[in-house]
């Protein structure tokens, strides 16, 4: 089989995302509910175990259970391309004084749908990376990111699984990408949030370098990039610091509460080289569509 084929098959999910909203779009849910779920935009009421039985914590604090790291802000303003000129103005974590409760989340049962990527690329741009690199970095890049689909399950206690790999990642790839797209466009004035964590061995070792949510109009042929937000290595740092991780997953929420309207959102995974594999780095949740902003304990 030529290399092209290779590429061909095994890509199809990420270029023809386009596609697969349109026939997100069309289908019913199978619960017998309106095409979109009770918001009739592809998100529902978020689902979460209490933190004291395990959960992600995320319950205004009943259990001590808000999430003061990670990075929430308001009014970014980006290029088309995703450089963000203005980084806006923190809403919850950091010195904001508030922390961030998921509320609504991106759901597939809803016509919620995902796709692993790679440099922030997506369709023809991905395959001509990919094809560059060749057929067993296609393989690498699918493999890189595990059970994406529990990051629109609704549940928070479950996530995708982010995995760091010498091989992938000292071969032209800068970040990994879990892009979410929606069957219906979000109106300004909501959220694009995703609930992450972090395996303690990950901020112990320093090996993350940044992490990026960017929002999107557009296509998946021409994406243009709206807000975003990037949570850098200091604030990683930071949050390993503050929240403590020794024993256990330290948790954050990074995104943007938007000015303008999106369809799609991304999360993007970078690190420092590294020299071997060191498995999963960071666990993708949700993808929060609203929320609710709660001012930390005094």
């Amino acid at each position: 089989m030529k290399l092209k084929d290779i590429l061909k098959s095994s890509l199809v999910a990420s270029v023809a995302v386009a596609g697969a909203i349109s026939l997100a779009a069309c289908r019913a849910d199978s619960d017998g509910s309106a095409n979109g779920g009770p918001n009739g935009d592809g998100t529902g009421a978020v689902v979460n175990t209490p933190e004291n039985e395990g959960g992600f914590p995320n319950d205004g604090g009943a259990n001590g259970g808000t999430v003061p790291g990670g990075s929430v802000t308001e009014g970014s303003d980006v290029s088309a391309d995703g450089t963000i000129n203005d980084p806006g103005t923190p809403v919850a974590g950091g010195d904001s004084g508030h922390s961030f409760i998921c509320t609504e989340t991106a759901q597939s049962r809803f016509g919620a749908t995902t796709v692993i990527a790679a440099n922030g690329l997506l369709g023809g741009p991905l395959s001509d990376l990919l094809n560059m690199l060749g057929a067993d970095s296609v393989t690498q890049l699918t493999n890189s990111v595990a059970d994406k689909d529990l990051t629109i399950d609704s549940y928070l206690v479950t996530g995708s699984s982010f995995t760091l790999t010498a091989s992938l990642l000292l071969n032209s790839i800068d970040s990994l990408d879990q892009f979410v797209f929606l069957p219906q466009q979000q109106p300004a004035g909501k959220y694009a949030v995703f609930a992450l964590s972090f395996p303690a061995g990950t901020l112990n070792l320093d090996l993350l370098k940044s992490i990026k949510v960017t929002t999107y109009t557009g296509t998946v042929a021409a994406p243009v990039a709206q807000e975003a937000v990037t949570f850098d290595q200091v604030q990683i740092g930071l949050l390993g610091d503050l929240l403590g991780n020794l024993v256990g997953d330290t948790y954050a929420y990074v995104g943007v509460k938007t000015l303008k309207p999106y369809r799609f959102a991304s999360v993007s995974l970078s690190t420092l080289l590294i020299s071997a594999d060191v498995g999963t780095a960071m666990k993708a949740h949700e993808f929060c569509t609203d929320g609710t902003l709660v001012a930390n304990p005094a």
